[in-house]
């Protein structure tokens, strides 16, 4: 209740008292009723006692003023003071700024000077504190009428005052937000009559305010007259004007006839009865979002398709740590796991692999999916709890992001437990082939053994026979006939066991600078008895610059060798053999070995390298041979990182081989092996112990080596050889490996136990490895028998030649 109204009601029930009371008198006259009037006193008494409580519980504060604005009555002070502090004085005597009682007194003059009261908030300070009064100021009459001064009456609302300027500033704060923001926010009548909007937002769509307000919305310009979106958007605000929130994207036309998709709302604004008032449209730009939306369905589709068509099994785990996807190569792994999709990847693993395995599984996927680090699984074999049995995969995983904008975890894998058992069935086979094949190899080497060790006595008595005066000419003929199929025959072994090492990759090499020429020329002397059987023509081309060449010696003589006998044993009586070495670019040199012999059919080409390959029976009936000579000529070529190709225009035409090979840098310095294995000059015969237990061998290793000069003690087995070491003193230990009791090589540790003999094994016994062990033992040099005598004598002058 304000002060103006308090104040009606007094003066209204006081004239009312007072006309009963007088009218009391006057009917009564001097005999008043003293009833009455104590009645009318009573009920004033009662009037002003609850006027003054109402003035107190609504803190209404009643003064009078006279016309010096001096106090002269006051009801209910405020401010501090007392009705004593305050009578009497003036405004700006009492109030703390001079500014507060300067507008209040101009207030009161005015009523003065005017007559009409004035109603206004006035602000007053005190201790430092703001107070908002409502303050009324009537003017007050004397008994004749005059203005006597003023009536006032102040109500303290601060607390209104403070919460309308709040008020006043949030509307004004929220004013500029909205007409700032870019999102569309307007009001409208509930019969979609738009009355307001944010300014920013029409600014941005090139649109003035004019244009829009006082018009439908639904038959605003930026919907751009779409028959269908127009009924959409009234049928949206008929249902926002039954209380309904209508939410839609919609498009609109912005400045220069671009369009967005606005995510459009309409709400109901309702006052305190539930009745609509307004309807509130909003909208926010989402074309961007709309399009990220767009490219992540459409990066999500393609994420989905390309699991689905991955050539391995994929799945997808995402960022709850559940199963999302799974291609169709993966399902049948999990065909056994119950509600798949979606279900926890730790439980689908213990299903799948147990407890333990679970758990490092998902130890691993989750360190992914915290950090990032990708995965490359070891070999994983283990045996399956939902089947039974033991499978082996291959994986690996990476963390990608997925449709809904969080992380997840890819996982590749290959079922690799049928390609495992391959790989173990191959493993088992290759080393069953392997130990066939070393078997094998032992077999070749027992064979070439007892083959060669036979070969031995016979080439000796054929070598002394030779030496014997007075033979005729056909007996040397016999001889040499039989030399040539001993040597024959060593040749097949050797090739035997050239495969045989060249297959099992344990044909070493010792490459180094060799004179090509020299080597030709050499292989040609050697050659030359052949040539001549045959009345064959051998000519030379060679090209000075041809070499050096990174070769192994006795390999390249091999391979050249092979090469020249085998155009000799294909061309006729009287034929031409020619032989050319070049220099060619790149750094390689080539050398060509062709005849006019009996030429290859073309069919046969692509197979003439082959092992066991002649060109049909027929010509292994009539030339004879194993057919290994070339295939073991291809190998080592290629062994010395060269080439080999025949070229041949068909039968009867001839052939020809060319052999390439690398250059090397520098030539070393020739070694004439001759020259190092001159005779040495002793002061005495050379003794030798000659262990063998082939007694031909030994009767006629004996007999030769005797006639040569030397001092020859024989023994059968290791015992009897130690035994005469330690009767006797040897300069040279002549051994072979095969003995009943032991090895030659145990004979030679024995020995060199007590002194640095040298030793010469001579044995069947030729492969790399026989080699390296009797070097192990002690012995420096090793024959493979059948030994020729000149070079069994060779050998013994070079391991005496620095013995005095």
């Amino acid at each position: 209740m304000t002060s103006s109204s308090l104040e009606e009601q007094l003066r209204a029930e006081n004239a009312q008292l007072r006309t009963r009371l007088e009218e009391a008198e006057a009917t009564n006259g001097a005999a008043t009723d003293i009833t009455a009037r104590k009645l009318a006193e009573t009920k004033l008494a009662e009037v002003t006692q609850r006027c003054e409580m109402a003035l107190k519980s609504a803190q209404v504060t009643l003064f009078h003023q006279d016309l010096d604005l001096r106090y002269t009555w006051i009801y209910n002070p405020v401010l501090g003071y007392d009705s004593g502090q305050v009578i009497g004085k003036r405004d700006v005597e009492l109030f703390e700024r001079a500014g507060d009682a300067v507008n209040t007194e101009a207030m009161k003059r005015e009523v003065i000077h005017t007559g009409t009261s004035e109603r206004r908030d006035v602000l007053i300070h005190a201790k430092g504190v703001e107070h908002y009064y409502d303050l009324l100021v009537e003017p007050l009459l004397n008994e004749a009428g005059s203005i006597a001064g003023v009536t006032c009456a102040a109500i303290e609302v601060t607390g209104r005052k403070q919460a309308e300027d709040a008020l006043r500033e949030n509307r004004q704060f929220t004013s500029r937000v909205l007409n700032n923001v870019l999102a569309f926010v307007g009001v409208m009548t509930p019969d979609g009559t738009l009355i307001d909007a944010n300014r920013a937002a029409l600014e941005a769509a090139g649109i003035s305010p004019s244009e829009v307000i006082g018009k439908k919305f639904w038959d605003c310009y930026w919907w751009n007259y779409a028959p269908e979106l127009q009924a959409q958007l009234r049928a949206a605000c008929e249902r926002a004007a039954m209380g309904e929130v209508v939410r839609y994207d919609v498009p609109v036309r912005m400045a220069g006839e671009a369009m967005v998709w606005i995510d459009f709302q309409l709400a109901p604004l309702c006052d305190g009865e539930g009745r609509v008032t307004h309807l509130i449209p909003s909208g926010m730009d989402i074309t961007e979002r709309r399009r990220s939306a767009e490219s992540l369905r459409q990066n999500a589709e393609l994420f989905v398709h390309l699991v689905d068509q991955a050539p391995s099994g994929v799945y997808v785990v995402d960022a709850d740590f559940r199963v999302q996807q799974v291609n169709a190569l993966a399902a049948p792994v999990f065909a056994k796991v119950d509600g798949l999709i979606g279900r926890d990847f730790t439980e689908v693993n213990e299903v799948l692999w147990g407890p333990k395995v679970a758990a490092e599984v998902a130890h691993i996927f989750r360190h992914t999916l915290d950090t990032g680090e990708g995965y490359v699984s070891p070999s994983f074999t283990h045996e399956r709890q939902d089947i039974d049995v033991e499978e082996a995969y291959e994986w690996q995983i990476k963390r990608v992001s997925l449709a809904d904008g969080r992380h997840g975890v890819v996982c590749y894998f290959e079922d690799v437990t049928e390609s495992r058992r391959a790989k173990e069935k191959l493993r088992s086979a290759m080393e069953a082939a392997e130990t066939a094949n070393a078997a094998k190899d032992r077999f070749i080497a027992m064979l070439s053994h007892e083959l060669r060790t036979p070969l031995t006595p016979v080439l000796m008595v054929v070598g002394l026979l030779e030496q014997e005066p007075g033979l005729s000419a056909q007996m040397r003929e016999d001889l040499a006939m039989i030399k040539r199929n001993i040597v024959l025959e060593t040749k097949l072994i050797d090739d035997l066991l050239d495969l045989s090492r060249i297959h099992s990759g344990k044909l070493l090499l010792a490459i180094a600078p060799v004179d090509l020429n020299e080597a030709v020329r050499h292989v040609c002397c050697i050659c030359q008895s052949d040539l001549q059987g045959g009345d064959i023509h051998l000519a030379f081309s060679l090209d000075p610059t041809a070499g050096p060449v990174a070769a192994d010696h006795a390999r390249l003589q091999q391979i050249l060798w092979n090469v020249l006998r085998n155009a000799i044993k294909f061309t006729p009586k009287y034929g031409d053999i020619r032989i050319m070495t070049t220099r060619l670019a790149a750094g390689r040199c080539e050398v060509r070995v062709q005849d006019s012999g009996v030429g290859i059919p073309q069919e046969m080409l692509p197979r003439i390298f082959d092992a066991f390959e002649q060109g049909g029976t027929s010509v292994t009936r009539q030339f004879g041979g194993l057919g290994l000579g070339l295939a073991i000529c291809k190998a080592l070529v290629e062994l010395h990182q060269g080439t080999i190709r025949v070229e041949s225009p068909g039968e009867g035409k001839g052939a020809t081989f060319i052999i390439e090979l690398p250059v090397a840098p520098s030539v070393l310095p020739a070694t004439d092996t001759l020259a190092q294995t001159a005779r040495a000059q002793v002061s005495r015969p050379i003794r030798l112990l000659l262990v063998e237990d082939h007694a031909d061998t030994v009767r006629m290793l004996t007999r030769l080596l005797t006639n040569a000069g030397f001092v020859v003690v024989s023994a059968s087995d290791v015992a009897s050889a130690l035994a005469a070491a330690e009767r006797e003193t040897f300069d040279v230990l002549i051994s072979d490996l095969g003995l009943p009791d032991g090895s030659g090589n145990d004979v030679m540790r024995a020995l060199r136990l007590r002194s640095d003999l040298p030793g010469i094994v001579m044995s069947g016994y030729g492969r790399e490895e026989d080699v390296r062990w009797s070097e192990e033992a002690g012995f420096s040099e090793h024959l493979v028998k059948p030994v020729d005598p000149v070079k069994l004598k060779e050998a013994i002058f070079r391991v005496t030649q620095n013995r005095g």
